[in-house]
């Protein structure tokens, strides 16, 4: 990485897997290039990825978070069921519905409004923010930025930074992380806030003025080139894929109209199939740690 050049770290949504497969692809990256991620000017995340953004910013190197994961998978103790609970009988989100009605929000945005509370608590996810955030408090790094998404508007707030509303690290990870339908959305300040991923799988735009010379994004829910769906359950998480893959393409052309240099991390065919239609089987985790062992 040059000296002097200001660099931002983006890491997307992509549940238990995306969270393995970005932090191990995060090492590769840092093992060729000798260059430390905790030295990111910006760190921002998306659900997953707001994990993963808020323990670099806390100075958790990316050796130590290899091992912690290793550690977990090992134990086994914490490999959960696949598939949620059964949600709760109610709409919180029905506000993304009518205003995609009114055309305000994109039909993906819209058609979450239509999901169910989950009944799983995002705490759980957040479970990590706890042993290197004191709660109640915002990890002390000057651009650390968690994304999740505003019920009521349906509009994207990156916390960590005006004019979103304060927030502890622990509660906007958690709100970045209430997938719908699976998690039940987390409340800050007096407003309902979605899993960000609704959105976009990284709203890497969101850094287009930021005066930024380069953007490393990390994203194991996009792929320029996906392998074929093997499955019906493949095939609709390829369907999705493609979607937030458009996503990404937009917001890369966006950065580098700005002069902005944008360099995508994604799965490759091989990864995917590793990884498998459901980026919340904690069981694919030892296959990535075998695939990509030093």
């Amino acid at each position: 990485m040059s000296a002097g050049r200001k660099v931002g770290l983006v890491f997307a949504c992509g549940g238990i897997v995306g969270y393995a497969w970005s932090l191990l692809a995060l090492r590769r990256y840092a093992e060729a290039t000798g260059w430390d991620p905790r030295d990111a000017d910006v760190l921002m995340g998306t659900s997953a990825g707001s994990i993963l953004a808020t323990e670099l910013a806390a100075k958790v190197s990316v050796d130590d978070l290899v091992a912690r994961l290793k550690a977990v998978v090992a134990d086994g103790s914490s490999v959960r069921p696949s598939l949620p609970r059964a949600p709760a009988a109610s709409w919180p989100c029905l506000p993304l519905l009518r205003r995609g009605l009114r055309g305000e929000v994109s039909a993906r945005v819209a058609l979450s409004g239509l999901l169910p509370a989950g009944s799983e608590d995002s705490a759980v996810l957040a479970d990590a923010v706890d042993r290197i955030v004191p709660r109640g408090t915002w990890v002390d790094h000057p651009a650390c930025l968690v994304v999740a998404l505003d019920v009521e508007t349906g509009q994207r707030v990156a916390f960590g930074r005006a004019p979103a509303p304060l927030a502890s690290s622990r509660d906007a990870v958690r709100a970045s992380c209430a997938i719908p339908a699976w998690c039940a959305p987390v409340e800050i300040g007096g407003r309902t806030y979605l899993d960000g991923g609704v959105a976009s799988p990284t709203s890497a735009d969101l850094l287009l003025d930021d005066g930024l010379d380069e953007i490393l994004v990390f994203s194991p829910m996009t792929s320029s080139r996906p392998a074929p769906a093997r499955s019906f359950a493949e095939r609709l998480e390829r369907g999705m894929r493609w979607s937030m893959t458009r996503i990404l393409d937009a917001e890369t052309r966006a950065l580098t109209a700005r002069g902005v240099r944008v360099s995508r991390f994604e799965p490759t065919a091989h990864e995917l199939g590793m990884m498998g239609a459901n980026f919340m089987d904690a069981r694919k985790r030892p296959l990535l740690l075998d695939a990509w062992a030093a």
